[in-house]
């Protein structure tokens, strides 16, 4: 086998390195587009989940204290035929 046959065969695998390579460096571009893409849409729902909680909160306080009124009058009124 000649040197130039080597060369040839070192040749060709390297551009099955190169092609493997690249096909495999596009393979994570789209991997980390998707990542990108799938992180930005956690970042939405996190905001909508913080916006919602904050509504909550603010229901959940409101009630409260709609509720505590009518239970107030009862004690005075209570305390007041005591």
């Amino acid at each position: 086998v000649g040197i130039f046959s080597v060369l040839n065969i070192f040749r060709y695998e390297q551009y099955k390195l190169i092609i493997a390579l690249s096909e495999k460096n596009d393979l994570l571009e789209l991997q980390k587009s998707e990542i990108s893409r799938k992180t930005n849409d956690l970042e939405i729902a996190k905001t909508l989940l913080e916006n919602s909680n904050k509504e909550l909160e603010q229901f959940a306080y409101i009630a409260s204290h709609d509720l505590k009124e009518p239970l107030r009058m009862i004690s005075m009124y209570v305390q007041m035929i005591q």
